[in-house]
């Protein structure tokens, strides 16, 4: 039985990696290009990661703090140097949930007393 942090952690990851894979405005007034197709890329990784999560494999917590930590690092700069406000809510945001999620992820289940 998966705990319900766990559980919550997964729908956030796949949440987060399925809006990676929306292209933000790219070009001299939006997001730099490489961010994109990097976002992009990580948000593929972060839905084998859940899959992976979900189904209880052991190398899918590292894969997915790894991409979570490397999503809330890219998104990190877009909170001083975002060109607009709506960019510059969304790198909050991001990072904000990359913290969530790791928490999450790397937090010990509570252990029910035996009565």
């Amino acid at each position: 039985m998966k705990s319900p942090s766990l559980v919550f952690a997964i729908a956030l990851l796949a949440l987060t990696s399925l809006l990676s894979l929306v292209p933000l405005p790219a070009g001299p007034d939006g997001v730099p290009v490489a961010v994109v197709r990097l976002a992009q890329g990580l948000g593929v990784l972060g839905l084998v990661a859940a899959a992976g999560l979900w189904f209880g494999q052991g190398w899918a917590k590292g894969l997915a703090i790894a991409v979570t930590l490397l999503n809330g690092l890219s998104a990190a700069p877009g909170l001083l140097f975002a060109p607009s406000t709506t960019l510059r809510v969304l790198a909050t945001v991001g990072v904000v949930l990359a913290v969530l999620i790791i928490g999450l992820l790397v937090r010990r289940p509570v252990r029910q007393p035996l009565a």
